[in-house]
């Protein structure tokens, strides 16, 4: 039956208005409110969100990669965030970022200066979009012990003292200097990956360099299957990083595509690279039942449950927090 009128709206105390870090095509109603990436538009939006394997910060119109280490206590395990590669496209400090749009498996994030950065969960790459000539600023709170420059100076390998070896590639040639100095605009595509492995990891992330996730898109609506897709930028075939869980219940592609020599951790498990820009994963069914040895004939029995749920309602209290996490407890 169709409604002659929409539902009715309430004020809401720990639903304030839309973030400014919203971009205003996507401020409106309905809004997401336990996405993956809400910390980016939290407040001044600057908390670390972890998108598989990476946490990243978008603070002060720049984009800080972390490749989290883990901190573990008898009571709780986090990953520590340092700002292992930070990205900028102005050559001030300050400005903010915007969230420009999102799906079910990425959201794109607008930097000052025209840097664009899709983050799709699960990409071994960091990708910047460049569409016009712009200043690139590399930097790091490590020391830089080594720039190496490879195939026309589109590919870096960029070494630490604290013993990370990132690989930044480039669609167009880029000078980087040994202080990670970029003493040009540059327009075009950036990739940023952390060498997890040896020379065959390496080698892996070398050949699929070139094409990289814009979106992707979650299809549940088959019984007992997952479907993965992902719109891809670039060219040649997509490198993705799976689960555990996903190459066990994985029927597509084929095992011959799961690349273990790129591995990377992750608090859901090792995670290993897989080629294709779709997968489907496949359930098996599982028989859920429910059995009752007495049942709930009696309304003596009836009576008692009606009872304990009047006294759950009467144990309410009016809602006082306007934070949206400690509200959904009250």
């Amino acid at each position: 039956m169709l409604l002659s009128q929409p539902f009715p709206t309430t004020s809401n105390p720990a639903a304030p208005e839309p973030s400014s870090l919203l971009a205003p095509a996507i401020r409106q109603p309905p809004l997401p409110t336990n996405t993956g990436w809400l910390n980016f538009i939290l407040k001044e939006g600057s908390a670390p969100e972890y998108i598989h394997p990476y946490l990243v910060q978008c603070k002060d119109g720049a984009l800080s990669i972390s490749y989290p280490s883990r901190v573990v206590d008898a009571n709780f395990i986090y990953q520590a965030f340092v700002p292992d590669l930070t990205i900028r496209s102005n050559s001030l400090d300050g400005g903010k970022h915007v969230v420009s749009s999102f799906d079910d498996l990425s959201v794109t994030v607008e930097f000052p200066g025209g840097m664009v950065v899709p983050l799709v969960r699960g990409c071994p790459y960091i990708t910047l979009i460049f569409d016009e000539a712009a200043s690139l600023q590399l930097s790091t709170i490590h020391a830089v012990i080594e720039v190496s420059t490879f195939e026309s100076s589109t590919k870096h390998k960029v070494t630490f003292n604290n013993g990370q070896t990132w690989l930044i590639y480039s669609s167009d040639a880029v000078n980087i200097s040994s202080n990670l100095v970029v003493n040009q605009d540059f327009k075009g595509v950036v990739r940023v990956a952390l060498l997890t492995g040896n020379e065959a990891t390496e080698e892996v992330l070398d050949s699929f360099s070139s094409a990289y996730p814009l979106q992707g898109h979650a299809d549940i609506s088959c019984p007992f299957e997952i479907k993965y897709k992902w719109k891809k930028g670039g060219w040649g075939e997509l490198l993705m990083l799976s689960l555990p869980l996903h190459r066990e219940l994985m029927s597509y592609p084929s095992p011959d595509n799961v690349q273990t020599a790129v591995t990377y951790r992750s608090m859901d498990g090792d995670m290993h690279a897989v080629i294709g820009d779709s997968w489907t994963l496949n359930e098996i069914p599982i028989c859920v039942g429910w059995y009752s040895t007495k049942g709930l004939t009696d309304q003596c029995c009836r009576d008692i449950i009606a009872s304990a749920l009047k006294n759950d309602v009467a144990a309410l209290t009016k809602i006082t927090t306007d934070s949206s996490y400690f509200m959904g407890r009250q």
